[in-house]
């Protein structure tokens, strides 16, 4: 992890609060893990790691001007923009940021960074393991449901863990009248088909 992180150090202490920066810290390590474990790129895996978050730093002004550049949302109004209602959307605008800013290249650490909030209906392995070590890195707040991904993960392997915390994100969002993504009902689908043809 370190050759990545020094060369980016700089960077992404101007831009990310000493919170968030040891979130992606700790998501990169967990990350790494399961890159070696699952047979993925171990550098994509914590490039896509340490920069999942780096549009949070952004100014207000200025991650409406990314949001925008995303296709599906050039027509939002800047008069009509509330930073708080595209919050899920930091994801997308963090891949425009990377890709611009840190001259990121490579379409499989974009769509890691991209997809590590909702998922998405083809979803690959760098961004199976970005978007669960988002979700399980030590630094999280614990709670039962947590532990038990942790568990799923250790004794039946990333797609089973990935669904059952896909499965406690339908019910939350269910029990608050909110709508269910696309992108997450995709991802769910597309994971069980997965582990169907493995049987």
């Amino acid at each position: 992890m370190s050759e990545y992180l020094d060369r980016h150090k700089d960077k992404l202490k101007e831009l990310l609060s000493k919170d968030r920066l040891q979130h992606s810290k700790s998501v990169a390590m967990v990350a790494e893990k399961l890159a070696l474990k699952y047979g993925a790129s171990t550098k994509k895996a914590i490039a896509a790691a340490l920069l999942h978050d780096c549009a949070k730093g952004l100014s207000d002004q200025e991650y409406f001007n990314y949001l925008a550049q995303v296709q599906g949302y050039s027509k939002i109004k800047q008069s009509e923009f509330v930073r708080e209602k595209y919050n899920t959307l930091h994801a997308v605008v963090s891949a425009k940021f990377a890709e611009e800013y840190f001259d990121i290249e490579d379409e499989e650490i974009l769509d890691a960074i991209r997809f590590h909030t909702n998922g998405c209906s083809k979803i690959g392995i760098l961004s199976k393991i970005i978007y669960l070590a988002d979700v399980i890195e030590p630094l999280r707040e614990e709670s039962e449901d947590l532990r038990k991904v942790r568990k799923i993960l250790e004794y039946e392997g990333i797609n089973k863990a990935i669904i059952y915390e896909v499965k406690c994100k339908f019910k939350n969002l269910i029990k608050r009248d909110k709508k269910i993504s696309s992108d997450l009902l995709g991802m769910y689908n597309s994971i069980i088909s997965e582990m169907e043809d493995t049987k």
